[in-house]
Parts: structure tokens; sequence; C-alpha cells
């Protein structure tokens, strides 16, 4: 039978409400979780923007260099136990990672690099204008590399975020929805990555920008008809086309998103922190081994001196001590007594010793304490990864994604080769938002009534069969667009459904595993040592994905053209004539 936990831990027989969350707070948790995982995903869903704007203009080598950029999050391990151990008590423990801190303390200004979100949204604003230039845009030359250094930069500032907010989701929410910390972590990406991407495509495209436009100027000139502004306006909509630009490029696209994350920073500041027991004992864990070896040296002692003074003096008899006379008491009372007091004078003038040195060797001791909780927690990490169960764990989330790196890394790219545009894979967009939604929220209710690596298992098999459908739309995209001229609408409608189809398969797959993995991940979890725990886990699953680097790279090896005889029937007849 299972113990019944109580709601509130009590304190002197009255309730403490503040050591465990009330579950109907779980609600607002949850959607300030998804704010920040959100923003996560928005360097992620820029990012992905750069491989389409070059694609035509650079080779499939130098667009490798570019999928290094999410390196920090495979690398976010090694500095982990750092973003667990070092922080400020007054600001919040996971707080001083996420907005900016400047600490003024004994007359020396000690300045943490904390604030990861708002390091990230200054340097979006700062660097906007440079990497439009570095883009290419107006004129200017392509320069992958100071690309893939700026988008390393913002990845290792979201990983690092990453960090703390995983350990804050852990006591953030409820016991009963720590399973949602998972949801919330996809479905904030998604909705950062989503969000950022089709804003770019959809409002960075002339064409789209000018549709949109042309209509605005119709409504406006319905709505205010005597206006000879919008009246001329509409009449000469085809003299503007040659001289319209998007509405944003780059640079504006930057700072729009910079400012947003700028703002759930500021948001974030005003967010409680609480300090949980779970929390308190592993910033406690070095000095509670060490309490717990001296407390049993203390008790052997106790027990031994114990032991031999009831022998002693059972063994004088009381016959002795009454021989001695009361005179004689009393000057040894009267000794003893002037002697504990100078003891206490002696005590007192050591406490007020010890007293002003703590305070001035305040600052030296929190550092000794930090380094020693974070070099605690790196001889944890040490011991996890050589246990068994999880040497078999890194194998096989290493391992896991290489049948499908070649085939869902190539397939986008190969497809706009044959001859489809970005503008019709954009249109595609709109629907995957609610779908990137509704399927890990599902997928998510499921993985709480079926074990998690069943339903990685059944993900795992879709995922081949959904690969093998992928792999099938490059033959059938070069045919298409080789016929156009012969082909009607109706078998491009058809062509673009199967092409959605195959897509929103591959990402259920793709979803199953993740959300199945990560909800494994969080069970399997210590809560001790937590933030570093689930930081090594999804390092591991996050190396695993960097199979796609390799055969992008080897894209440019694989990609030959062959001229084949002409053999069509109307060539055979006139060789026959």
């Amino acid at each position: 039978m299972k113990e019944s936990k109580p709601k509130h831990n009590r304190e002197d027989g009255k309730y403490n409400k503040e050591n465990i969350p009330p579950q109907n707070n779980d609600f607002y948790n949850v959607i300030f979780l998804l704010l920040l995982y959100t923003i996560q995903g928005v360097p992620i869903g820029v990012s992905s923007v750069v491989p389409l704007i070059v694609q035509d203009k650079v080779s499939y080598s130098q667009l490798s260099v570019l999928s290094l950029v999410s390196i920090p999050f495979s690398l976010k391990l090694l500095w982990a136990p750092i973003v667990d151990s070092v922080y400020c008590k007054k600001f919040g423990r996971r707080k001083s990672w996420i907005i900016p801190l400047q600490v003024l303390k004994s007359g020396r200004a000690v300045e943490r690099q904390s604030g990861r979100a708002l390091f990230c949204s200054l340097s979006m604003v700062q660097y906007s204008h440079s990497v439009s230039v570095w883009l290419g845009e107006k004129g200017h030359d392509i320069n992958l590399y100071f690309l893939s250094a700026f988008f390393f930069i913002l990845f290792f500032l979201m990983a690092t975020q990453d960090i703390a907010v995983d350990g804050w989701a852990l006591t953030m929410l409820s016991d009963e929805n720590k399973g949602l910390a998972s949801t919330c972590n996809i479905l904030g990406q998604n909705i950062g990555y989503c969000a950022s991407q089709i804003s770019f495509i959809t409002l960075n495209n002339k064409n789209v920008c000018f549709y949109i436009f042309k209509k605005y100027v119709k409504y406006m000139h319905l709505l205010f008809h005597q206006s000879s502004y919008y009246k001329n306006l509409y009449n000469n909509m085809d003299m503007i086309y040659p001289t319209f630009q998007p509405f944003i490029d780059m640079n504006i696209f930057l700072k729009f998103w910079g400012t947003f994350i700028l703002i759930v920073t500021v948001f974030t500041l005003f967010k409680k922190e609480i300090i949980y027991d779970k929390e308190k004992n592993n910033k406690c864990i070095h000095k509670s081994r060490k309490d717990g070896g001296k407390n049993k040296g203390e008790g052997r002692g106790e027990d031994k001196d114990e032991g031999r003074g009831e022998d002693k003096d059972e063994g004088k008899g009381e016959d002795k001590d009454e021989g001695k006379g009361e005179d004689k008491d009393e000057d040894k009372d009267g000794g003893k007594n002037k002697g504990e007091d100078k003891d206490k004078d002696k005590d007192e003038g050591k406490d007020e010793g010890k007293d002003e040195g703590k305070d001035e060797d305040t600052d030296e001791d929190k550092h000794k304490d930090d380094f020693k909780n974070a070099k605690e927690t790196y001889k944890n990490l040490y011991d996890l990864i050589f246990l068994p169960p999880m040497k078999i764990f890194i194998i096989l989330f290493l391992i896991n994604r290489l049948p499908f790196a070649s085939v869902e890394v190539g397939t986008n790219f190969k497809m706009l080769k044959k001859g489809i545009t970005k503008e019709e894979f954009a249109m595609f967009n709109p629907f995957f938002i609610p779908l990137s939604i509704i399927l890990p929220a599902i997928i998510g209710r499921i993985t709480q009534h079926i074990k998690p690596l069943h339903v990685y298992y059944y993900g795992y098999v879709l995922r081949y069969i959904s690969n093998i459908i992928l792999s099938s739309l490059i033959p059938l995209t070069q045919y298409m667009y080789a016929n156009k001229q012969y082909l009607s609408q109706l078998n491009f409608y058809s062509y673009y459904l199967y092409i959605f189809i195959a897509q929103v398969f591959n990402n259920l797959s793709v979803d199953l595993m993740t959300v199945s993995s990560m909800s494994f991940q969080n069970i399997i979890s210590d809560p001790q040592i937590g933030g570093t725990y689930m930081t090594f886990l999804n390092t591991i699953n996050n190396m695993g994905s960097h199979w796609s680097t390799i055969f992008l790279w080897l894209l440019d090896y694989t990609d030959k053209t062959f001229c084949y005889r002409d053999v069509s029937p109307g060539r055979l007849e006139n060789k026959m004539h």
C-alpha cells in the first residue's frame, strides 16, 4: 500500500503552503513554461530559413557548415552541473541563469554571465543588420562562416537557458503533472520554430506581400471611395509591382523576435521561484555526506564514554562519596562554578570573534560551497555514465536515427533541385502549425496510459514506412515538373496532397519517438541532480541527430547527372522510317 502524502507540509501545527504548489496553479505554470520553450524555438526557426535563402547560391558541403550550429545542444552537458550549482540565492536558482544579474557585494562588482535569454535578444537586435549583409541581401556577398558563428552563439545561449528551464520545470509543476514538462518542451519549441520560419518565408516573398498589399488597397478603396489617394493607388497597381519590396527582411525580422524574447524575459523577472525540499537536498548533497560521517564518529565516541562512565561510577560505591564530607563538596562546587564562569567568558569572546570572521568570509564560503556542489554533481554524472543500463541507453539513442538521416535531410533539397519552389513548400506550413500542437498533446496523453518505450517502438516502425514514402517524392517531383505542360491542374492538386500526407505521416512518427523518449527520461531522472540528469539524457538524443550533417555533406558526392539515349516512341518511329 502506498502511503498517503499530506497536501501541505506542517510546521508547528500550521500549514506551510509554500513548499508544495497547489495543483490549480499548474495551468499558469504550464503557460509560462510554454513561453520559455517557445523562445528556444525561435532561433531554431530563424536558422532553418537560412538554407532556403542561400541553397541555390552555395554547394551542399557549404550548407553542411550551417548544420553544425546546433552542436551546443549536444555539448551543454559540459556546463550543466555549473548551471545547477552556481546561482544567487536571493534572485533564484533558475532565474539567475535566465535573466540578467549584476551582484555588488563587499565593495566589489561581480558580473555573472546570467540571463541567457536576454543576451540572446540583445544579440539578435544588435547584429540584425550584419546578418542581413552576411545573407547576401541588397547585393552583398554571402558569408556562411559569419552566419554559422552568429547562430552558434545563439544556440549556445539557448542551450544554457534550456538547462535552467528543464531544472525549473521539475520544481515548478506538481508531482501529478510533471509529465506535462515534456509536452511543454515539444509544443513550445514547435510553436517558436513554425512561427519564426513561416512568418519570414511569407512576409519576405514579393508575390505574397504584393497580393496582401493589393487586397488591402482594394478594401481601403471600397471603404474610402471618395479618397483620391486610394483611387490612384488602386488604378496604378501594375506600375507599383516592379519596384515593390517585401514587407520584411532579415534585419527587421531579427529585431522583432529579439524584442519578443526581451518581453518574455521581463515577465520572467516577476515570476516567483520557490525552493522545494528536493532542491534543497540537491544543494546540500556534499554537506550531508560529510555530516553523516561526522555523526557516525560522534555517536561511537558518545557510546564509549557513556559506557565507561557508568562502569566506573558503579564500581566506586556510595560510601566513599559520603565519607568525604560536605565541606569538601562545597569547595569543589565553588571551584567548578568559578571555572565555568571563566569558560563562559572565553566562549563568548570566541563566538564574537567567529561572528566577525563570518561576515568577512561570507563571499569566500559561498564560492567554496558552489565549487563543492558543482564538483559533487560532476562526480555523480561520472558515476551515472558507467551504469550498465545507461551504457545501453547511450548506444541505442546515438544510432537510432542513423537509418533516417539521409532521407529526411536530403528530400527537400532534392525536390527543390527537381523544380518545386520554396513558395509551394511554404503553402503547407500553415497546416503544420495546428498539427505540431495537437499531435504532441495527444501523444502525451497516450504515454500516460501506455509504457513510453512501447510508443517509441511503434513510432520507430512508422518512421521507416514514412521514409520510404518520402523517398518516392523525389522521382515523382522530377516527373511532375518535367511534364508540367502536359499535366492538368487536378494532377498537381493530387501531387500536393501526396506531399502533405507524406509530411504529416513523417511528423507523426517523429513526434511519437520524441514525446515518448522524453516521457521515459522524465520517469527515470533522479531529482537529486535534476537539471544535469535531464540534460545528460537530452544530450545523448541531440548527439544522435547529427548524422544529418554527415549525409548533407555527402550529397555533393552523390548528386550526379547522367545522359541517356533518347528512346521515346517518336524518335524510334523516325529511325524506323
